[in-house]
């Protein structure tokens, strides 16, 4: 019941996140109240799970969740030390690094977890696709300095330029197409 507790804070206090991005944000005392709300009951459960490892605390730290303990720790002693602090940029960096602990509930939900190793395999052959694309960018680069760069040097007049020009053409980028580009 207690774990459900926190993931409803962690959701809680992802939304304050987002809401916190709207220019009124930072005068709302309601704001105020929930992150106060979300920072106790996140220090709560740090309390409750050091008192629960009884005589080997450090066992918190060095135990079979010791990577999500640590962190949770770091974060909640970071925060809570930040609140004291008028520094509002700093409070929204730890608000926002708040927001990996949203890799805990994909951790526990098994039917996310997938999802997110899913996406994760996706992520490494996408690097693939990008290496590949890069090379044939840069042989296409070296094909347009050699055949166009005499009809139009302001274009191809080094790989980098080339390169830009290119990803201009496969974007359709419409900033990119001036009346330099095209000559008639």
């Amino acid at each position: 019941m207690f774990s459900f507790f926190i993931f409803g804070c962690i959701v809680l206090a992802s939304v304050l996140v987002g809401l916190e991005t709207y220019p009124d944000s930072e005068n709302s005392n309601a704001m105020g109240i929930l992150d106060t709300f979300v920072l106790t009951a996140f220090s709560f459960e740090v309390i409750l799970k050091l008192l629960r490892e009884g005589k080997r605390p450090l066992q918190y730290f060095f135990g079979s969740d010791s990577k999500w303990n640590s962190f949770d720790f770091v974060i909640v002693a970071c925060s809570l030390i930040l609140s004291q602090v008028s520094n509002y940029k700093a409070v929204k960096l730890f608000r926002i690094i708040r927001l990996f602990r949203l890799a805990k509930f994909f951790q526990k939900v098994k039917p996310l977890r997938k999802i997110v190793e899913g996406l994760l395999g996706g992520l490494k052959s996408m690097l693939y696709i990008v290496i590949l694309l890069g090379i044939i960018f840069y042989i296409y680069a070296i094909a347009g300095m050699y055949f166009f760069r005499e009809n139009d040097p302001w274009h191809y007049r080094s790989i980098e330029i080339t390169l830009t020009t290119l990803m201009g053409y496969a974007t359709l980028s419409v900033s990119f197409f001036d009346s330099r580009c095209f000559h008639y």
